[in-house]
């Protein structure tokens, strides 16, 4: 079989960094991604990787748990931020009233 030539999808140098606005931890909601991840990303600095690991997975299994509550008193899911479908572009598109992080 014949090797591909390699070929650019996206030109990294040329893009710039997004400037990014976001509340400290400790005004963040219980559930925003930064907080709750906060811990794992804090062992993964110190070089704790078995820890960050362990960590991990108690967020996932406490997250599993809380769905699986919400099933069994057939809550349904209720998006805080984002429209429950993607758009055509397959971006997800905010909810015209959510409370984002600025």
């Amino acid at each position: 079989r014949m090797k591909e030539p390699e070929r650019l999808l996206i030109d990294m140098a040329a893009l710039r960094i997004a400037d990014k606005s976001v509340k400290p931890l400790e005004e963040q909601g219980d559930l925003e991604s930064r907080r709750v991840w906060e811990p794992v990303a804090s062992k993964m600095r110190q070089g704790k990787f078995a820890e960050a690991s362990r960590t991990k997975r108690a967020i996932e299994e406490n997250q599993r748990t809380l769905a699986a509550g919400r099933k069994e008193r057939g809550e349904a899911f209720v998006p805080a931020l984002f429209k429950p479908d993607y758009s055509a572009s397959g971006r997800p598109e905010l909810l015209d009233n959510a409370p984002i992080n600025m």
